[in-house]
């Protein structure tokens, strides 16, 4: 599923992604073709360009890798729907990256309101980071935790089964 040829290369900073470049909901829709109707299965699917565009403090790959990892949260929804009794889908980050600062131009009545990204370093920060859980199990899951919970709350989960 995975091509090493097909790496990301990371957005420029206008937000245009190198011609055929990977496309992480492709990747995970190929996944779930794979693997969907088979045995139980685990994915982890790493949302890297956000990460990136932390490292290097560009907004746009920043923002376009939130995106490609919202269309393939999407598409990992859409097999949670055809399987709502055996599917979970957990949502988190190891670590923030770059300080991320998001700030809100002043609002001017019938001006469109703007925001403006900044970052604060280029490194990771200690900054807590959301855990979000749907679907079979999801109460095991969500809100503040210790990302290293995660993997025990699992097994036990699959033991439970």
């Amino acid at each position: 599923i995975y091509n090493k040829d097909a790496e990301p290369k990371n957005y420029d900073n206008t937000g245009v992604k190198p011609e055929g470049d990977a496309n992480l909901a492709e990747m995970v829709q190929g996944a779930l073709d794979l693997f969907g109707d088979k045995d139980p299965f685990f994915m982890a699917i790493e949302g890297g360009e956000i990460d990136w565009g932390g490292h290097s403090n560009k907004v746009m790959p920043t923002v376009m890798g939130v995106i490609d990892m919202d269309n393939a949260i999407r598409k990992a929804y859409d097999f949670y729907l055809a399987h709502p009794d055996e599917t979970l889908i957990i949502v988190t980050a190891d670590h923030e990256t770059g300080g991320t600062c998001v700030a809100y131009n002043e609002h001017t009545p019938g001006v469109k309101d703007t925001v403006k990204l900044s970052f604060k370093t280029k490194g990771h920060t200690g900054t807590v980071v959301p855990v979000f859980a749907y679907g079979a199990g999801a109460r095991y899951f969500g809100g503040v935790m210790k990302n290293t919970d995660i993997p025990w709350r699992l097994e036990l989960l699959m033991k439970r089964d």
